[in-house]
């Protein structure tokens, strides 16, 4: 048999395992995606990867990934973007799935705000309680665009690039430039959008919403076949003012305007999530009925009132520091003016 008819029969294989819908895509048969299964056909729960995205419910989808199931995690500076892990052909990654979650941009770019003010000394956490919120989203150290960095980057330009070369998505960087969708697509946002779609679409690859977290589980589990999702609400930080509800509509404009690929990145993953919600007959009561299993062994585990160990409160009067009295007044400004000049810039200022 030669390798176009293979290839053939290949496809037809896949085509019969979807099914069309109403849901405005082809629909994934249930349990017809996730890990590689053993000769017995039951799936290799230890090939699950947790892909995780800094301030994206990390820490509580590992409980379930990583120390319920065994998965591998990939966090941390010396993590690939997702696209070089889904394009190398090595055994390493053969039969892997990959999971990770979405969030609204600047509700992101908040959460990572207030966790360093509220959890990290030195400098670093210093300079965090020495500026605004408005002012961390014009300087070079927020992450902007971080959610298309992790999960884009790396895979193949394809439409936005009508050239036949193989050419990927590059990192953007994070800085206070601006990077807009016609810099890094030739299309602009529409032609970004629909290949951030077929990205999102890849059979390896589940990726839920924060700000819908539950039916994302349910979802996860339709599409895998994984036998429980319950977890323990794991939160780094408490009581902070990190809801964009709680901003100026000028901020919230500075900070989509510096996230024009991760505004793009997520209105992508609100329409995958949406179709697999469809897909998967994930509607209100199946929400319902998996909360209700989640509280009965929340309440079992004792988790509902431990609070977890990592976590910091944070008082918004001291914005993480007991000793803030303000930026301007001699006891804090002092520590602020202290800061290397250089290093430590406040947006605007001259380096």
């Amino acid at each position: 048999m030669n390798w176009a008819k293979t290839l053939a029969l290949l496809l037809l294989a896949v085509q019969a395992q979807e099914t069309p819908t109403h849901c405005g895509h082809p629909c994934p048969a249930r349990g017809s995606r996730g890990p590689t299964k053993n000769v017995h056909g039951w799936r290799k729960w230890k090939d699950l990867v947790h892909y995780h995205i800094a301030k994206n419910a990390g820490t509580t989808l590992r409980s379930v990934v990583t120390k319920r199931y065994g998965g591998l995690e990939l966090h941390g500076p010396g993590k690939k973007a997702y696209g070089e892990y889904f394009n190398d052909a090595g055994r390493k990654w053969a039969g892997r799935y990959f999971v990770a979650m979405a969030r609204e941009p600047t509700s992101k770019l908040m959460s990572q705000f207030f966790y360093v003010r509220a959890s990290l000394g030195g400098d670093f956490g210093t300079w965090h309680r020495c500026v605004t919120f408005h002012e961390y989203v014009e300087s070079k150290r927020a992450r902007h665009n971080h959610q298309f960095s992790q999960l884009v980057a790396g895979s193949r330009l394809a439409a936005c690039d009508p050239s036949h070369n193989v050419s990927y998505f590059k990192r953007p960087r994070h800085e206070a430039g601006i990077t807009k969708a016609d810099d890094v697509c030739k299309g602009g946002s529409t032609v970004l959008k629909s290949r951030i779609l077929e990205i999102l679409r890849q059979p390896r690859l589940f990726v839920g919403l924060v700000e819908d977290f539950d039916a994302s589980l349910v979802a996860l589990q339709r599409e895998t076949g994984l036998p429980d999702a319950t977890y323990c609400h794991k939160r780094t930080t408490k009581g902070a003012l990190n809801k964009p509800r709680h901003l100026t509509e000028e901020t919230r404009r500075a900070s989509s305007r510096r996230n024009e690929l991760d505004e793009v990145f997520y209105a992508a993953a609100r329409e995958v999530h949406a179709w697999k919600r469809c897909c998967y007959g994930v509607d209100d009561d199946a929400v319902e009925a998996f909360r209700a299993k989640n509280l009965e062994f929340q309440h079992s585990t004792g988790c509902h009132v431990i609070h977890d160990r990592k976590q910091k409160r944070m008082d918004n009067r001291t914005i993480g520091d007991p000793n803030w009295h303000g930026r301007g007044t001699s006891t804090y400004g002092a520590k602020c003016a202290a800061l290397d000049p250089r290093k430590y810039a406040l947006p605007g200022d001259s380096d």
